[in-house]
């Protein structure tokens, strides 16, 4: 009995030994959720490796379009002085220098008003009065509305405020006291250049205030100039509203500060005037390398991080043939030739500089060669990446197989979701088994111990008779 005790114990010993049953079932269930751990891990690669193709894709796309062609076309320029000219390049821009000296800037053609008292009557009479502004080709018609009892103040403002309210009139108006008690009407052109002079119709109310398109002969080379106290315009000609400047020698002028049409595919921009003894400002146009860099550099980070999601994991290396083949194919692709067929083409991404690093990436190892062959001639350096044998079309074909709803990657995820959906059933299944049995194996030690509590006791009550020496009980 004693031993029998010993072996089923308490209940805490009962609890022990199911514990070390379930330890013994605990094997199945840990290689249960390794399997399940490596599908989750499989199925992360997939998702990131599909992120990764997607923006392969996107940047293959841009380097297939109609315009890509154009981008490696792209022209910078340098101004010896910034302050003074600054210029921008298309990708038709002359490769060369060019020198300019800016004479004289563009500017805004201002009319201002004779000077009046501004507590004086007008002397208008009441109802509407229209007048026409004239700016470049644009003609508006301005309508204000008097009441017959107006002081200059009050009368100069409601023209003021006419003008503002004109929809697209090329002309800021503005009421200036010039002294406590005086006033004055400023008309400023919103454009520079003689181009955009301004004209104005007669009129009497504007009349008052020394606005008369006959007196201040608007409308010729030489105009009214305004002073202190009279109307009239700040320049007496409107030619010299315009900008002048010298390119190459040649003296030029022009109704803006920023001029588009002297250069092909050059946009300069006139900041500041130079004295007569300055040296002229030099502009370099050259292949803008570092836009072109930039251009490609994103399939080849593309490219990259492929390479990298791929290379950061082994089990996916080792067990899935199809990664192998792309990592290998993409880490072959400066041995093969590039560029459409054709005598001088350039054939190998090495010959542009670009390269694998010491990372194992693909990297513009050499910008100055990078530089060179592009300046050489754009569109067969165009043609190693664009070209219909380009670096774009042939990654684009290496990843075909994997990307899409029909591609490598979509099947493959669908394939780990119903796998991992599947371990999870079997652990869960495995866990109720083990649960399960264990319970059984607590009732049945729960049995054990209720027969053994059994005998316990009638051993006991048999223990408590006795007999005499005759053999008879007591």
């Amino acid at each position: 009995m004693n031993g029998l005790s010993g072996l089923l114990g308490s209940s805490n010993q009962m609890d022990s030994l199911v514990d070390a049953y379930k330890q013994t079932q605990q094997k199945k269930l840990d290689e249960l959720n390794a399997k399940k751990s490596l599908l989750q891990t499989r199925k992360s690669f997939y998702s990131t490796f599909k992120s990764r193709i997607d923006s392969l894709v996107s940047e293959i796309d841009k380097l297939t379009r109609s315009s890509a062609i154009d981008k490696f076309s792209a022209k910078s320029i340098t101004s010896s002085d910034s302050k003074i000219v600054s210029a921008s390049a298309k990708g038709n821009a002359i490769l060369g220098d060019n020198s300019i000296k800016v004479e004289k800037l563009a500017k805004n053609d201002v009319l201002i008003s004779n000077r009046a008292n501004l507590t004086d009557a007008f002397n208008e009479s009441a109802g509407n009065q229209t007048f026409n502004i004239t700016i470049g080709d644009k003609t508006k018609e301005v309508s204000v509305d008097f009441d017959g009892t107006e002081t200059y103040e009050q009368a100069m403002k409601k023209i003021v405020v006419a003008i503002n309210r004109t929809s697209d009139i090329e002309v800021n108006a503005s009421f200036v006291k010039d002294t406590n008690s005086t006033g004055r009407i400023s008309l400023t052109a919103k454009n520079p250049g003689s181009e955009n002079k301004i004209l104005f119709s007669n009129n009497s109310a504007l009349s008052k205030i020394g606005l008369d398109p006959d007196a201040l002969f608007s409308n010729t080379n030489s105009r009214v100039v305004s002073t202190n106290t009279q109307a009239g315009y700040l320049e007496d000609e409107f030619v010299n509203l315009d900008s002048k400047f010298q390119l190459n020698g040649i003296t030029i002028t022009r109704s803006t500060n920023k001029i588009d049409d002297v250069l092909d595919g050059v946009t300069l921009n006139l900041l500041k005037t130079q004295d007569l003894d300055s040296a002229p400002v030099n502009l370099k146009t050259e292949v803008d390398s570092s836009s072109v860099q930039n251009f490609v550099k994103g399939l080849l980070t593309s490219i990259n991080d492929i390479i990298s999601n791929i290379s950061s994991n082994t089990d996916i290396k080792r067990n899935d043939p199809a990664m192998t083949s792309l990592f290998q194919g993409i880490k072959n692709i400066l041995l093969e030739k590039f560029g459409d067929s054709g005598d001088g083409e350039l054939r190998y991404l090495t010959e542009i500089g670009i390269k694998f690093d010491k990372n194992g990436f693909i990297a513009i190892s050499d910008e100055d060669l990078f530089k060179k062959e592009l300046e050489k001639d754009p569109q067969k350096f165009a043609n190693m990446f664009v070209g219909s044998n380009g670096l774009a079309k042939k990654v684009d074909k290496l990843i075909a197989p994997y990307k899409g709803s029909g591609g490598l990657v979509a099947s493959r995820s669908a394939s780990l979701n119903e796998q991992i959906n599947n371990s999870m059933k079997k652990i869960e299944s495995t866990q109720e088994k083990i649960d399960f049995q264990a319970d059984a194996l607590k009732k049945q030690y729960q049995n054990y111990l209720k027969l053994f509590y059994q005998a316990q006791n009638q051993s006991t009550y048999l223990s408590g008779f006795s007999t005499d020496t005759s053999g008879l009980l007591i």
